[in-house]
């Protein structure tokens, strides 16, 4: 980013706050968060052949509709610990995949 080869996700910003929420046991929040990241890093990492990226990117997919319905029951309420552990597992696995993204866009 810094050498202005890179522009910033939406997906990155929308992370940030959802590890927040995370970190600081805000399930509910998190939930709505990742839904929206998850979405935005599957449109935005789109095409993306880089490295193993596209297989990364079909992992981040198939925890879609998981993600999607933690989202729905923080809507209704609290998540239970198994819509909890989603959460936490689809925001770690993106994580991954945005630091697997900066590793093969550096050029050294």
């Amino acid at each position: 980013l810094l050498s202005g080869r890179e522009s910033a996700l939406v997906c990155e910003d929308l992370i940030l706050r959802t590890r927040l929420d995370v970190d600081h046991d805000r399930f509910r929040e998190g939930a709505l968060q990742l839904e929206a990241a998850l979405g935005a890093a599957l449109a935005e990492l789109e095409g993306d052949e880089r490295r193993d990226l596209p297989k990364r990117r079909e992992d981040l997919a198939s925890r879609q509709e998981d993600v999607v319905a933690a989202a729905h029951a923080a809507r209704q309420g609290d998540l239970d610990a198994e819509q909890r552990e989603v959460v936490s597992a689809a925001l770690n696995r993106l994580e991954a995949v945005l630091r697997a993204r900066a590793i093969a866009s550096d050029p050294g």
